[in-house]
């Protein structure tokens, strides 16, 4: 999730250096690190999720795939705003299980012990999911690096 400084500093990126993780459909990892521009592979998105989006498209093979960082970058190659590790992240969601049941759950989470050091929102929904196996859908309201 972005906070609404990240929002604006997200605006004005040109590109967005992604490291990630790809797992395959027969279990083999890899971590990769690319470029993107924002305008010719994003189509003017500037968001997590349009990122996800591309390199799905770009690995059809990967089973999953997960971001452990996004760097996004101005048309000098300079970072949009400061990047610094969090430790922590606070986050409120909802997880909805089979039928109509639904539960708000907020938690503060270790970002090194229990995401791997990522610090992407596909990794706390990723973890999510892992802690709460039996929901069908887990909906992230807010997250707050710290």
């Amino acid at each position: 999730m972005t906070t609404s400084k990240d929002t604006l500093s997200t605006q004005r990126a040109a590109s967005v250096f992604v490291d990630y993780y790809i797992t395959y459909k027969e279990g083999n990892r890899g971590r990769t690190q690319v470029t993107v521009s924002v305008d010719q592979q994003l189509n003017g998105a500037r968001s997590e999720t349009a990122v996800l989006a591309y390199l799905k498209k770009k690995h059809p093979e990967a089973r999953d795939i997960t971001i452990m960082k996004l760097e996004w970058k101005t048309t000098s190659g300079g970072g949009v705003s400061p990047t610094r590790k969090a430790t922590q992240v606070f986050v409120d969601y909802y997880a909805e299980y089979k039928g109509t049941s639904r539960g708000r759950f907020q938690a503060t989470i270790n970002v090194d012990q229990q995401l791997g050091g990522a610090q992407s929102e596909t990794a706390l929904s990723a973890y999510l999911k892992k802690k709460h196996p039996e929901a069908r859908d887990i909906t992230i309201m807010k997250s707050e690096w710290k």
